[in-house]
């Protein structure tokens, strides 16, 4: 991980900082966590909410790559258009 990084894997961290790893709003997450998606989290005594930083790091991970792998799948199958 990069020395730069300011939380190590095992930390727990708030929604703020869940927003500033994802570029999520915090809206969203909430909106996330309400309808039982997106980033496992942890409630501590019955109000605190919290995040392990492993499972933001691996939600980022399990997230689609952007266009590049859509192009490679498109050059494989020929993206031929039918007129």
């Amino acid at each position: 991980m990069d020395s730069d990084f300011p939380w190590q894997r095992w930390q727990m961290v708030d929604e703020r900082a869940v927003a500033l790893l994802t570029g999520r709003t915090l809206k969203a997450i909430q909106h996330d966590r309400c309808r039982g998606i997106g980033i496992p989290f942890k409630r501590l005594n019955g109000a605190t909410v919290r995040y392990k930083v492993a499972d933001i790091l691996d939600w980022l991970d399990s997230l689609p790559s952007g266009g590049s792998q859509q192009a490679e799948d498109e050059k494989k199958r020929g993206s031929r258009k039918v007129a």
